[in-house]
């Protein structure tokens, strides 16, 4: 026998004991892809810039035959500037709710916050606040925070007092105008509303509010949302916050409110990226099912995904769903996806990044499924069970228990399946979470604990859809 082949003869032999009595060989081989398997793409990631792009699929291996379930996740990520400003200025407006139902303590709560918030602003900021009931008042134009001015501000809070009923619209409009005189001046210029009412004057609608706030996004100035009390719509507050790139906030807690309005300041202060958008443009085979989180506007096949500004280090992610057929094995390209923004400290400039995301097409189910990443389906995981949160509270709040109890069932079950692979901790506290969630919905509930239920969950829902 040839010395050569004998050698080899006896290396897999002696493999092959060894495995046979338990002892781990020395050197790993690799099991062979199956036949047309290609390797798996990695994480996708745009070249550094001041906000870096990445993407990835729960499936870099899908099988052929019927349409996919695949998930994307996108992630964004601002990096620190070296020898940038330790903050910047901005132009802000706060708009506080004063109808009746603010009456006592929240309304105090809320002047307290409001003082917080203007003592933190310097001479380079510029603040204005409007107060609306039934009227509209601008309480103090916008004006830059002295400390002449800053008197006058804290003066003009101390002043505020409850009384009619609630023009929301009214006080959007006015808080926006305010800082939109100064836009152009300033890297962030946004309005922070505060309310504890349903919308009964101005414009009550729920779309038109939705589109107005969208229409003030896409001019620069930017809606964050804090709902008070048990009266309020979280649906509205919500989505106003989402279609005007800013953030929503449920008010659990009165002595919370001063630290909501810190963070909001922080985060105007340490943006470096504004007017954030994602553009994703899905491949033939592909279709894009749903966008989780974020509100997205559809561009025929394609569709664009606006978020927040990002602030210094600050990382967020969305998550889309989407539907993949498989038609012959090898490659198949998924999507290509686009991110655009200004770059606030480099000067206002427009930057953008790419990446496209490919995935390779097998016979064999098992070994697909076996491939699945498991960080990306992860937070895939958690996205939907923020969303089926949220979808859940709507039915709870049309009377409609029977089929919110249904929902978190089935999310429970979704999360159940899946992190059987993944195995999280993570998804094992959602499993927890919905087990509870079952349970408290199952059980009559008072009209004060209902309406709390549902805030929670929306607002809950909303942050895991989000983060």
């Amino acid at each position: 026998m040839n010395r050569t082949v004998f050698l080899f003869s006896l290396a897999a032999a002696l493999g092959l004991i060894g495995i046979a009595i338990g002892i781990v060989p020395m050197v790993k081989v690799r099991a062979p892809l199956p036949p047309t398997i290609v390797e798996a793409p990695p994480l996708q990631r745009s070249a550094d810039g001041l906000v870096r792009l990445t993407a990835g699929l729960s499936d870099p291996f899908v099988a052929l035959g019927a349409e996919r379930e695949v998930f994307m996740k996108i992630g964004l990520e601002a990096r620190d500037v070296a020898g940038r400003p330790s903050r910047i200025p901005v132009n802000v407006a706060m708009v506080l709710d004063r109808s009746g139902s603010m009456a006592g303590e929240k309304l105090e709560h809320a002047k307290s916050a409001a003082r917080a918030l203007v003592n933190r602003l310097g001479e380079t900021d510029r603040f204005a606040l409007i107060t609306f009931g039934s009227d509209v008042t601008v309480a103090y134009a916008s004006s830059p925070v002295t400390p002449a001015a800053r008197d006058s501000m804290l003066a003009a809070i101390d002043s505020i007092q409850d009384v009619g009923g609630t023009n929301l619209s009214g006080g959007i409009e006015a808080g926006v105008a305010q800082v939109r005189a100064n836009a152009s001046r300033y890297g962030v210029n946004r309005v922070i509303l505060c309310s504890d009412g349903q919308a009964n004057e101005g414009v009550v609608e729920t779309e038109p509010l939705l589109a107005m706030s969208r229409h003030f996004a896409d001019e620069g100035v930017k809606l964050s949302t804090i709902g008070l009390g048990l009266d309020f719509n979280e649906d509205v507050m919500m989505g106003l916050a989402s279609h005007g790139d800013g953030r929503y906030h449920y008010l659990r807690d009165p002595d919370q409110l001063e630290s909501i309005f810190v963070g909001e300041f922080n985060r105007a202060t340490q943006a470096v990226a504004s007017n954030v958008e994602l553009t994703l443009a899905p491949q033939p085979g592909v279709r894009i099912e749903q966008i989780i989180g974020y509100p997205s506007q559809s561009m025929g096949v394609s569709s664009s995904i606006r978020v927040p500004d990002l602030s210094s280090g600050e990382r967020l992610k969305v998550v889309v769903k989407l539907g993949v057929l498989p038609s012959h094995p090898g490659n198949i390209d998924i999507a290509q996806v686009g991110l655009h923004y200004i770059n606030i400290p480099g000067g206002q400039i427009a930057e953008s990044a790419k990446v496209e995301l490919a995935a390779s097409v097998t016979r064999d189910e098992r070994f697909a499924l076996g491939n699945r990443d498991r960080a990306v389906l992860e937070d895939a995981t958690k996205a939907e069970s923020g969303f089926a949160y949220m979808q859940a509270a709507k039915y709870l709040r049309d009377g409609e228990n029977a089929k919110a109890l249904d929902l978190l069932r089935g999310a429970r079950r979704v999360v159940e399946t899946r992190n059987a692979f993944v195995k999280s901790a993570d998804l094992s506290k959602f499993e927890r979470m919905f087990d509870s969630e079952e349970k408290e919905v199952a059980r009559p509930l008072s009209a004060d604990d209902l309406s709390n239920k549902i805030k929670s969950m929306s607002a809950f829902g909303n942050q895991a859809a989000q983060e």
